[in-house]
């Protein structure tokens, strides 16, 4: 940020000219995503260049070191600070992990028995959810009704006894077995839960709780190394003007980036009120990190 207001400020006396900054190598780690606006445009002809040092790299980073952790079995456990936002993707040094996965399973109704049955209501066989004591936290992946689907979507209640859950956020289309396209899921199960203790059995997988505000994690290696939760969903942003009436849509122009890396971010959470402007192909995200 530092460096993109000197550019601004030389702008104004030499607004004609190609301008580069060049970052040395090392990890950035960012608390706020770095925003380029039309002020930061280069002038016609011209550009401006963020780039990485010679041979070096630099890496823009949101990720926070867990730390504090301590072994009950396989698993390790440490406690969130106060200060740490709750997160979907979770790191070593290696790459991302995987949440915690259960088994899968299909909705026990097919299209031919959806009356009545909206996008909200997930019909599964017995012992498939459990009305867990962090039910906020978990997340049902599911492919409702077509096989080139998949949706992310938090449970907001389990109905152990009736077989019945219901979401926080609508599926795209009724959550049934699979109608048209991968019918080879349906052996498999078309849906699974994430981010629950009963389905961390396996190296890598861990689980957030953030009533309890604990992070579980059963890590590749003998002892949790170089563990990182992401704090943001972008680490930089080219933000324009946009005319959604027009359109007569002012972008933002000359910018180049060479060399610089991105790690440590997580996925946007799905949004009760928005969930896509009917994009294709369904449910891609309009106008987010």
């Amino acid at each position: 940020e530092r460096a993109r207001n000197a550019v601004r400020e030389r702008k104004q006396r030499e607004p004609e000219r190609d301008y580069t900054v060049l970052l040395r190598g090392g990890v950035y780690r960012l608390k706020d995503a770095v925003v380029f606006s039309i002020q930061d445009s280069a002038a016609v002809g011209h550009t401006i260049t963020y780039a990485a040092y010679r041979s070096e790299k630099p890496v823009f980073s949101s990720g926070l070191a867990m730390t504090g952790w301590r072994k009950e079995g396989k698993i390790w456990i440490t406690d969130l600070p106060a200060s740490v936002k709750p997160f979907r993707t979770l790191y070593d040094g290696t790459g991302r992990l995987p949440r915690a996965r259960g088994a899968p399973f299909s909705p026990t109704r097919d299209f031919s028995t959806i009356e009545g049955l909206d996008r909200f209501t997930l019909p599964f066989p017995p012992g498939s959810l459990k009305n867990w004591p962090n039910l906020a936290d978990v997340d049902i992946v599911i492919r409702p009704n077509y096989g080139w689907v998949l949706n992310v979507l938090p449970l907001e209640s389990v109905d152990e006894a009736a077989g019945v859950a219901r979401t926080r956020i609508p599926a795209s289309y009724p959550m049934v077995k699979v109608r048209w396209g991968l019918h080879d899921v349906n052996s498999k199960g078309t849906a699974w839960v994430e981010n629950v203790l009963d389905a961390l059995d396996a190296p890598g997988e861990w689980v957030l709780n953030t009533q309890e505000r604990k992070l579980y994690l059963w890590p590749r290696g003998e002892r949790p190394e170089e563990i990182e939760a992401p704090q943001l969903t972008e680490l930089i942003r080219v933000e324009g003007e946009v005319d959604y009436d027009g359109p007569r849509d002012t972008p933002v122009r000359g910018l180049t980036f060479r060399g610089l890396g991105f790690a440590r971010a997580d996925r946007w959470p799905w949004e009760k009120e928005r969930i896509g402007w009917t994009l294709q192909h369904d449910w891609e995200m309009f106008d987010r990190p």
